[in-house]
């Protein structure tokens, strides 16, 4: 929150990020947090249901850990942390457990053809 253009921390709202990064670490499903704060009744700071994009960015945000970066500036204030080095490491780790490897550019057209193929299949362009 800012207040007189200095971010201030909202005590309620810093208990609910770190009930997220706790949710995730035990439930290890992004939807599965958002499903779960969704059926307490517990809505976004903007009255919003939660989505994955939501918890998504919460769980990268990394002024949670007092890591300032406006304009290409970085800068870390301690008096923005509102979670350990350690919880937000833990919790990078499982968001990068099953990150896809990049695919090579022969995989990608294979692929792509094979997509084609059944498209045309399907909506009988391939007779």
């Amino acid at each position: 929150m800012l207040d007189n253009d200095q971010l201030k921390i909202n005590d309620t709202e810093a208990s609910l990020v770190r009930r997220i990064y706790q949710l995730y670490i035990r439930e290890r499903s992004m939807p599965q947090v958002a499903f779960i704060l969704n059926k307490e009744g517990i809505t976004t700071p903007a009255g919003n249901d939660w989505k994955t994009q939501s918890i998504q960015k919460i769980l990268s945000n990394e002024l949670y850990i007092g890591q300032y970066c406006v304009a290409g500036y970085e800068d870390y204030v301690n008096e923005y942390r509102i979670i350990s080095d350690d919880l937000f490491d833990k919790v990078t780790d499982i968001r990068h457990r099953f990150k896809p490897e990049p695919m090579d550019k022969e995989r990608k057209i294979s692929k792509s053809e094979r997509i084609l193929s059944e498209y045309r299949k399907k909506t009988g362009l391939d007779e």
